[in-house]
């Protein structure tokens, strides 16, 4: 039975996370799911700001606001753009269920991003082991989205990870986008 609420899909989003390919079947294959899915974006903005604040130097709250734009662009662009590689690779039957997966085990992936700010603001870890679970984490993400991409579109390993380096540039492109805009 597919996840039906906020909490459910939270689960299914860890389960995702521990590597339950059989997690992807709680989310639902329907345009209703993707659209549902975006209440992970709303969750995930007090983490967003939190992180935000935390580590850039300087960072205030009028500059944290300021970051809502590009913040809602890097949450629908992905999708938009998907909507057109899923027919490419004929997995279009698959993309609700896919874009829902995504949009809650990126919340997750917030959470996890943010405990490590957290940690590294208060000075539980030192800078250079900081640094390190910085890059362990991103690691770890881009190994999360191949396996989510992998399961939900039901498809081999090396285009998965064509999907997750197309994400990955789409993120880097919201980046440098808004630093120009907003630089």
């Amino acid at each position: 039975m597919a996840a039906q609420t906020i909490p459910d899909h939270i689960r299914a989003a860890f389960r995702l996370a521990g590597r339950d390919a059989q997690a992807v079947e709680e989310f639902a294959n329907v345009p209703a799911a993707v659209w549902f899915s975006f209440a992970a974006a709303i969750i995930a903005l007090p983490l967003f700001f939190t992180t935000l604040l935390l580590s850039e130097a300087g960072a205030n709250l009028a500059q944290a606001i300021g970051e809502l734009g590009p913040y809602a662009v890097g949450w629908l662009l992905f999708p938009v753009v998907m909507a057109q590689v899923v027919v490419t690779i004929d997995r279009e039957r698959y993309y609700c269920r896919y874009i829902a997966a995504v949009n809650w085990c990126a919340l997750v992936e917030y959470l996890v991003l943010t405990a490590l700010v957290v940690i590294q603001s208060i000075g539980v870890v030192p800078e250079g082991i900081g640094n390190l679970l910085f890059f362990a984490v991103v690691i770890w993400v881009l190994f999360y989205q191949h396996f989510v991409a992998r399961h939900a579109l039901q498809i081999d390993g090396s285009v998965a990870a064509l999907i997750v380096g197309l994400r990955l540039v789409l993120d880097l492109v919201v980046v440098a986008v808004s630093g120009i805009i907003g630089g």
